[in-house]
């Protein structure tokens, strides 16, 4: 079984809302155009980063539907 599969995915780098807009359905609406898109160019999924100190994002995106398919780990060099 190969370790590398080619396939097609959107990835959403980052995605921000100004304080002053959030919970107007802003967030919501840009993601939903993104799902769009990428279902348009068939994608077979749609990916992000979120950095684990941001619970309002991590629950934003569960909300939507995403889940947690790994974590990133690092250990600072001193």
């Amino acid at each position: 079984m190969p370790i590398l599969v080619p396939r097609r995915h959107a990835f959403v780098d980052s995605l921000v809302v100004t304080k002053r807009y959030r919970r107007k359905g802003i967030g919501r609406a840009l993601m939903g155009k993104v799902y769009e898109w990428a279902l348009s160019k068939k994608a077979e999924s749609v990916e992000l980063n979120v950095w684990t100190f941001n619970e309002g994002a991590t629950v934003f995106y569960h909300r939507l539907g995403y889940e947690t398919a790994s974590q990133r780990m690092i250990k600072q060099m001193r």
